[in-house]
């Protein structure tokens, strides 16, 4: 996540704080931990951290069974522990129509997609589309599965620090009849 993203996104970026930190996981579990004590503790408690991508973040998530539980089992530990949530964003190693199921397309050993409480995949509504978008649910351990949200993605370009970067934000379509192996 860039400050340029952030301002696309109309965010407030005095409740927004950018770390350069690429925590390890599960190595690096308790220095997440202490970082966001100290945000707590400095008024600053954060509702959701971002870990993007979980590549960088997870030693090896493709094949590091005991290593990706540690480390699942440490975020689940330290979302309870500050009342907070963690997205963890990832691209499928294949697409879902050549290998059958969303949870195969994530690849790896069964970790990533058996611990976390809801898994969504965002991609084209259809194949081949590049302006629209849909969120589906994959896995969702709360009640009852939410709708498929549909988007129109708009684009445009945005000075910032003397150069031009071209930015992307969504805007909100309503509900579409889609699932996450549809997308």
């Amino acid at each position: 996540i860039t400050v340029g993203r952030l301002r696309a996104a109309e965010a407030d970026e005095d409740r927004v704080v950018l770390e350069e930190n690429m925590w390890e996981l599960p190595k690096d579990l308790g220095l997440l931990r202490d970082r966001i004590e100290e945000l707590t503790a400095d008024g600053f408690p954060p509702g959701a951290v971002v870990l993007d991508p979980l590549i960088g973040h997870f030693r090896n998530p493709y094949h590091g069974h005991q290593q990706n539980a540690q480390a699942m089992n440490g975020l689940i530990t330290i979302a309870k522990r500050f009342n907070l949530a963690f997205v963890i964003p990832h691209h499928f190693v294949k697409g879902v129509k050549s290998v059958g199921t969303v949870q195969a397309a994530i690849g790896g050993m069964g970790v990533i997609q058996n611990v976390p409480k809801a898994i969504y995949v965002f991609g084209p509504d259809t194949p081949g589309a590049r302006s629209t978008k849909a969120l589906a649910a994959e896995k969702f351990n709360y009640g009852r599965f939410p709708a498929t949200l549909h988007f129109q993605l708009e684009s445009w370009e945005q000075p910032f620090r003397g150069r031009t970067y071209e930015m992307s934000r969504l805007e909100y379509l309503g509900p579409i009849d889609a699932r996450a192996a549809d997308i």
